[in-house]
């Protein structure tokens, strides 16, 4: 009987230990402001060694700070930001993400914060697109090719516009091989060895992205065609039916805008253009 009783109070006291540990954890995940992110999108989210730095992650910090909590930052594949923020896991999906109806059905947006397109990169020395000057037309020369491969972001506007989604709207070209990538930087890198055509992706990353790739290999440059073919605007995600934190990050980004913050980070990171 001593055995037992013994026995009973050590699996009490390791239960109770557990209970303790998972109150711990609440209280500090209260404490602290949990974004996902997919940081291989510059200039809104990428990194410099362990650092998260970029348009998104400097706005985080901003509203971590407001809100009184510690910034955790989540790297994730772009196509699992959604879920992470419907699922709790996260309080927020800051990843340079466009509203659309689709991702409505599964989170709530804050409000807009940047107007953004998707931009086609190709070879430097590609002539396909000279003189044409609106998005129809390039889309018709699009369609008129064959053998040809486009590289995309995985889970982005400009995966669903290459290879059509009714959801978003986008007929998509059956013509061209629709090649995914986890990032832009990766998909301009096979433009450059060959392994792919095109590249379809939001217009600021397409521009950082072209000017790094030139500097690291300037035998083989790429261009983007200055032509935007969607238009879209970027939002902060957070889970179903959270009015107040939704509320509070739009009350925050207005302060941030009234008292010059939100444009002094963006001519950081966009100070070319």
């Amino acid at each position: 009987m001593k055995k037992i009783l013994i026995a009973l109070l050590v699996v009490a006291v390791a239960v109770a230990s557990c209970i303790a540990l998972i109150g711990c954890k609440d209280e500090e995940k209260k404490d602290e402001f949990i974004v996902a992110t997919n940081a291989a999108f510059p200039p809104f989210e990428y990194k410099e060694g362990n650092k998260f730095v970029g348009v998104d992650m400097e706005l985080a910090q901003k509203i971590a700070d407001k809100l009184g909590k510690t910034l955790v930052v989540k790297d994730m594949e772009f196509d699992s930001v959604i879920l992470s923020v419907a699922s709790g896991e996260s309080h927020v999906g800051m990843a340079g993400m466009t509203i659309t109806d689709k991702r409505k059905e599964t989170v709530d947006f804050c409000n807009p914060y940047y107007n953004a397109s998707q931009m086609l990169i190709v070879p430097e020395n590609d002539t396909t697109f000279d003189g044409l000057t609106t998005a129809a037309q390039i889309e018709e020369k699009l369609k008129s090719l064959s053998g040809v491969t486009i590289g995309v972001q995985r889970g982005t506007t400009g995966n669903y516009y290459v290879k059509g989604d009714a959801d978003w709207g986008f007929d998509g070209f059956a013509n061209v091989t629709c090649k995914e990538y986890d990032n832009g930087g990766l998909a301009v890198k096979d433009i450059q060895n060959g392994q792919c055509n095109y590249v379809v992706i939001d217009e600021m990353p397409a521009k950082q992205i072209v000017e790094t790739s030139n500097i690291v290999n300037s035998s083989k440059k790429v261009k983007v065609i200055s032509v935007p073919l969607t238009e879209e605007e970027y939002a902060f995600a957070v889970a179903k039916g959270n009015t107040e934190l939704k509320n509070q990050i739009n009350s925050i980004m207005e302060e941030l805008k009234k008292d010059g913050t939100f444009q002094a980070i963006l001519d950081k990171y966009f100070a070319a253009e």
